[in-house]
């Protein structure tokens, strides 16, 4: 109820108790009275008798004769007043005409004042115009020239960074770069063959030119597609190559160059994966490079808050792209990742969402470069061109190599350690993943005292799909462990789902959680919850075991946890594994452990 509602509602509850009050009071008062009249009733007509008795002795004694004289002087005398009605008359019309001319003078000189200043105010545009595109002024000293057309500038820039500031923030979404965000930085020895770094070699001491580099050239010159099988490294190298400082200096000798980048996501929000969500992220990071005034929009308003509709900003981009093609001192480079995971709707499908990617080339093919990735479906494999095209799969062997190198330094055999690292390198097939989650299971067998042959039998038996590596890692936890991390698992997939972020912190609670559901809300809990650790300590102590329940199909490395590839969810989405996990989850609500995780 809203509160003007709320206060006439009290009132009138107000009134109607002093309305019955003074009724019920009456009703007594009538039941005792000798006469059955009330008080106050007997008392009133007593004051109106003793008034008509005082008004009867006010009246004269012969009203009719005073009655007829009156008439008769009012007919005598009508001429003289009417008269005087006419004098007044005049003389009210001669005060308004005195009063109304000095308002009238006043009001005609300032119309004339106002067609003065507008011609001034016409004259000074005209100036400041003529200021501003650089042309001498008369009048005017060359000094103070100078001087108004830096305060013109200062004042235009400080317009212009309002607008861009206002338009951006309307053009932004939550988690626009999320999922950038959220995409595993690239090994330090990894991704080096892109930009001709020939000198680099693998563990055999074989050069990464002669497998990288030669064989593709420069990705940036040659290259518009990044393809490869699941898991391959796609997301990583696009990352790479959108952040990298050589990327803008190899790109910068093409023209002034503008980056932007929009990674799809099928897990997450509905912008995250539409067309929608792609053209306000690109536009977002065009209006951060000061090129706003290409992309604008006749219906955009300089306001505070305001909406920016899906038509408005496909227009606004299709403008970009058509300045663009007529004044190519600025061009851009577009980084548009996992093309797949793409979210088809009735009128847009992946064929159609390939098409208008492909148009922007067209209609500016100098000044507009795209750098996309995706797997390696025939919608993409055959509409975009073979020789533009890079298959990671087939160049990221010596990249998996120097990662597993790296990572089993505990192994000091180096011949041992050699021939371990080809044997993974092997399995993996060009998936980075792959290779990345075996080497962990293999780090993990080194941390348990294993020899290597036990290391060997490792690598031998894992399965070589992914969905049959996540499968085996979790079929390899014992079942309290693989309980946890069906657990974490669900109250990911369901943070997801509500847009959520669960921190590292919170999924620390999940063992206090398994041992009582209503731990968070407990007296003491404010005071017992870190066991009195430092919260460095409890982190620390948090991912560990997180890892060790998961065995890398879930990371922590921002905070919070998340997928460790966009394929798990996939993998959980079967049906033989939601049986599963069922089994495992009997009892278990992912929403109440969420809430209680968060408040803790």
């Amino acid at each position: 109820m809203d509160p003007v509602t709320a206060v006439g509602l009290a009132s009138g509850i107000v009134a109607f108790i002093t309305f019955s009050t003074s009724l019920v009071k009456g009703a007594i008062q009538i039941h005792e009275a000798l006469d059955g009249s009330l008080e106050e009733n007997r008392s009133h007509e007593a004051i109106a008798a003793e008034m008509k008795r005082f008004a009867i002795r006010l009246l004269p004694p012969d009203d009719s004769r005073l009655s007829g004289e009156g008439e008769g002087a009012n007919k005598v005398h009508e001429n003289e007043r009417a008269d005087l009605e006419q004098r007044l008359d005049y003389c009210r019309s001669q005060l308004d005409l005195h009063l109304t001319f000095p308002n009238k003078t006043s009001l005609d000189a300032l119309v004339e004042a106002a067609k003065s200043d507008a011609g001034k105010l016409e004259r000074l545009r005209s100036n400041v115009e003529d200021l501003r595109q650089g042309i001498r002024v008369a009048g005017i000293s060359a000094e103070a020239q100078e001087q108004i057309r830096r305060l013109v500038e200062v004042q235009e820039d400080a317009f212009s960074s309002i607008i861009q500031s206002r338009i951006a923030k309307s053009l932004a979404f939550e988690g626009i770069h999320d999922r950038f965000d959220m995409v595993e930085e690239a090994h330090l020895k990894t991704f080096r063959w892109i930009f001709h770094d020939s000198h680099d070699s693998s563990v055999d001491g074989s050069s990464y030119g002669s497998s990288g580099g030669d064989a593709t050239g420069s990705l940036l010159g040659r290259a518009s597609s990044i393809s490869g099988k699941l898991g391959s490294g796609k997301s990583t190298l696009m990352k790479y190559l959108g952040d990298h400082p050589r990327t803008r200096a190899e790109l910068i000798k093409w023209a002034d160059l503008v980056v932007a980048k929009y990674f799809f996501w099928r897990p997450g929000s509905s912008k995250q994966k539409s067309l929608d969500g792609l053209y306000r992220s690109l536009l977002h990071d065009v209006l951060e490079s000061q090129l706003w005034a290409k992309a604008r929009v006749a219906s955009w308003q300089v306001q505070t808050e305001f909406a920016i509709s899906e038509k408005d900003v496909r227009t606004a981009f299709a403008r970009l792209v058509r300045n663009t093609s007529r004044n190519a001192k600025h061009c851009f480079c577009f980084f548009i990742d996992g093309l797949d995971e793409y979210q088809e709707t009735a009128q847009n499908d992946h064929k159609e969402m390939v098409k208008l990617l492909t148009g922007w080339t067209t209609t500016a093919p100098r000044d507009v470069k795209l750098c996309v990735s995706s797997r390696e479906d025939n919608m993409y494999m055959y509409n975009f061109s073979d020789n533009k095209r890079l298959r990671l799969h087939e160049l990221t062997r010596f990249d998996m190599e120097a990662y597993a190198w790296e990572r089993l330094d505990d192994i000091s055999d180096q011949e041992a350690k050699r021939s371990l690292v080809t044997a993974i390198t092997d399995r993996a097939e060009g998936i980075f993943l792959w290779a990345a989650l075996l080497v962990k299971q293999v780090r993990d067998q080194l941390e348990n005292g294993a020899d290597f042959a036990a290391l060997v039998q490792v690598v031998d038996l894992l399965p070589d799909e992914l969905d049959g590596l996540y499968e085996h890692i979790l079929k390899s936890l014992s079942k309290p462990d693989r309980k946890k991390a069906y657990q974490t698992l669900a109250i990911l997939a369901l943070s997801r789902h509500w847009r959520l972020p669960v921190s590292l912190f919170a999924c620390s609670f999940l063992d206090k959680y398994n041992v009582d559901k209503m731990f968070a809300e407990q007296d003491d809990f404010a005071e017992t919850g870190l066991d009195g650790m430092a919260y460095e300590e409890h982190i620390k102590l948090s991912r560990k075991r997180v890892n060790g329940w998961c065995r890398g199909l879930v990371e922590s490395a921002t905070g919070s946890i998340g997928y460790a590839h966009r394929s798990i969810p996939e993998f959980l989405d079967n049906q033989a594994i939601k049986d599963e996990m069922e089994s495992f989850l009997a009892g278990f609500s992912a929403a109440e452990a969420l809430r209680q995780l968060t408040l803790a």
